[in-house]
């Protein structure tokens, strides 16, 4: 399934990590394959909130960027 992303370098990112997810999921490195799946995770995230920024309003990236804050992590 190919994806559009907001920039070339993301686009390289994305590249990189989802190699990254398929070459440590056959070599069982769990640890590496958490770290390409965040890596991926982070690219999607900030190609959405580039290509989408210019629709949101001050108060919506506000919101945006407390959420951050506010997500437990595991």
């Amino acid at each position: 399934m190919a994806s559009k992303y907001a920039t070339p370098e993301l686009q390289n990112r994305a590249r990189i990590a989802t190699a990254q997810i398929a070459i440590n999921t056959r070599n069982g490195n769990v640890e590496a394959h958490e770290q390409a799946r965040a890596d991926m995770a982070a690219v999607r995230i900030e190609s959405v909130i580039r290509s989408e920024a210019g629709y949101l309003d001050e108060d919506r990236l506000n919101r945006l960027a407390d959420l951050m804050f506010e997500v437990d992590q595991k």
